[in-house]
């Protein structure tokens, strides 16, 4: 395209650099929101998927969650032995902005703090 090669594909393409970057800038905010608490039972789905350009590309993807579980499934007594499973909710937006969890691969992983959340009764 305009004189640059874009794929060759019978040759490794070292012309051509593809990586995915993440910004974490852009946090999900709300003044407006309600925390759901998941019982046992919520079905719950984790999936990962990775790809690498090269020669042969590789891709690969699991269903395999935080806790080393498959997944689909339904959250059990063990999910429900360690900190709660949370959805937050934006009730100006209507959808569900964040999925507080170990499950969730950022707060698992420590990559994100776990939030600190104060029930009032």
């Amino acid at each position: 395209m305009n004189g640059t090669q874009i794929a060759n594909t019978t040759v490794a393409n070292p012309n051509l650099e593809w990586s995915r970057e993440f910004n974490f800038s852009n946090y999900a905010s709300s003044d407006n929101a309600v925390l759901i608490v998941l019982n046992a039972d919520t079905l719950f789905t984790y999936f990962e998927s990775a790809y690498s350009s090269g020669n042969p590309p590789y891709h690969s993807s699991s269903f395999v969650d935080t806790s080393g579980r498959t997944t689909p499934r339904r959250l059990d007594f063990i999910d429900m032995a360690g900190d709660p499973d949370i959805l937050v909710y934006d009730l100006d937006t209507k959808k569900v902005i964040d999925f507080v969890s170990n499950l969730n691969y950022y707060y698992a992983k420590g990559i994100e703090p776990q939030p600190t959340v104060v029930y009032y009764y």
